[in-house]
This record gives C-alpha cells, structure tokens and sequence, in this order.
C-alpha cells in the first residue's frame, strides 16, 4: 500500500534526523514507526504491562503454606473491617 500524507517543515526535520540517526531515509523510518505503533496496537492488548507485572507478583507471593494463608487472610479481614470503619455515609463497601 501506497501512502502520502502532508507533514508541516519542522515535523519533516526531526524526521530527517531521526531517521539519519538510524541510518535509514526519511520514508523507511516513518515506515518503520507506523508499522512499530500499529503492530503493536494489534498484538499488545491494553495494559499488558500492568497485567505481567501482577501475574509475576502473584507467583513471587504464592504458597501453599496453610499458616502464611490464614496470616493473609486475617489481615485482609482487619484491612477490609479498617476501610469500613472509616466510611462517613455508613455504606461497607468490603463485606
């Protein structure tokens, strides 16, 4: 596919540059940019990032052990009961 698109002088500058720091013409980096930018979009869904990162903390968390369980559990219970007390309307949000 075949694209012309009109760019303002300074835009086409620092295009020129960058792609001169990469070694390329003016059109094979803008190439390389739409192509880098829209495969992405394709490819990573939104908040990928955000999503491995939890993934990693939750198995650098996991155990099996049944006291460390009980711990977390009591403690998720004083943080929800904390969060409830703390409400002005009267409304608990964390049952």
């Amino acid at each position: 596919m075949t694209l012309t698109i009109q760019i303002d002088e300074d835009l086409a500058r620092q295009l020129a540059r960058e792609a001169g720091r990469e070694g390329v013409d003016s059109q094979e980096y803008a190439r390389r940019l739409i192509e880098e930018k829209v495969g992405r979009l394709k490819s990573t869904p939104p908040n990928s990032a955000t999503l491995e990162l939890l993934a990693q903390w939750d198995c650098e968390d996991a155990t099996d052990d049944a006291a460390e369980i009980a711990r977390r559990e009591e403690q998720l219970k004083e943080l929800k009961m904390a969060l409830n007390e703390n409400r002005g309307s009267g409304r608990t949000p964390f049952p």
